[in-house]
């Protein structure tokens, strides 16, 4: 039986890779091959696009856009369209595609919205690329994300939860809770967290409870633009801040998502490293429906 395709060189259709990092998922476009008429209109491009009936389906689509030989610029969306400052899975799903176009590279620098950002790839066992992927620095005073910011504490209480503020290029709010609570009650607080209005910003919230194994700790996400996501390199970051700045680790983590393997954290408040396994889950074509003359 033959199966229907787009036409070749159908203007309408827009070729994407579809990455995903420990149950996060994203979208990946070269900025070359869109349309000139969806560039104004790259918000709602993405919400197209990311819509898990309508479109291919995705937490958020990356941009990349070639600069030099191993250099790329990096624009990340959200699902609801907004463009957000730095993604860990996003940008590992950005490099492991350049990995498998590019067999000759070893590392990629992708120039973010917070500065570049190097990503080292370890080993390709395509379709996966493992990689370590550098999130940079931690910040625990920035005021612009965090306007309430009380140099006397470390910790705020919003809502009755209490977390603590740090951002990694983007910002976190991190809840460290005792062993009893469940993985339904841990992202419910999460949601509580997110929906109130004292961010300015918007805010990714971790709520995090220690593992048996020492070392290890289980983590529920939600993040903004998104909602409740399986897994987020640049959450298992802020994780990785938080325990530092509260003297809880002074050695790598691991951070356990909500289903899949632990994903291991490393470096320090200067510099925060995450280890990262991202799978190729397909290249497509990509018609949108909602097109305007």
């Amino acid at each position: 039986m033959n199966v229907p395709v787009f036409p070749a060189g159908n203007p309408q259709c827009i070729t994407l890779q579809k990455t995903v990092s420990c149950g996060n998922d994203f979208l990946q476009l070269d900025i070359s091959t869109l349309p000139e008429k969806w560039r104004s209109r790259l918000n709602e491009f993405v919400r197209a696009a990311c819509d898990r009936h309508n479109g291919m389906g995705a937490d958020g689509l990356v941009v990349r856009r070639f600069i030099s030989p191993g250099t790329f610029g990096f624009q990340i969306h959200n699902r609801d369209g907004r463009e957000a400052e730095l993604s860990g899975n996003g940008m590992a799903g950005c490099a492991a595609v350049v990995f498998a176009l590019e067999p000759g590279l070893d590392s990629v620098t992708l120039e973010t919205a917070v500065g570049p950002r190097q990503i080292t790839c370890n080993q390709r066992r395509l379709p996966l690329v493992d990689m370590t992927v550098e999130i940079g620095p931690a910040d625990f005073t920035n005021q612009r994300q965090f306007p309430f910011l009380d140099a006397r504490t470390d910790s705020h209480v919003i809502n009755g939860i209490e977390f603590l503020p740090v951002s990694v290029g983007n910002p976190h709010a991190v809840c460290l809770v005792s062993g009893q609570i469940s993985d339904k009650e841990m992202a419910q607080m999460g949601q509580r967290l997110q929906g109130c209005d004292r961010f300015p910003e918007g805010i990714n919230v971790e709520v995090v409870r220690p593992a048996d194994t020492p070392g290890q700790w289980h983590a529920r996400f939600v993040e903004r633009g998104v909602g409740v996501t399986r897994s987020s390199s640049t959450g298992c970051a802020a994780i990785f801040a938080a325990l530092r700045k509260q003297r809880l680790t002074a050695a790598p983590i691991v951070v356990i998502p909500a289903d899949g393997p632990g994903i291991r954290v490393s470096g320090d408040l200067d510099g925060i490293l995450v280890e990262n396994t991202t799978q190729i889950v397909y290249k497509g074509e990509y018609a949108p429906l909602n097109q305007k003359n």
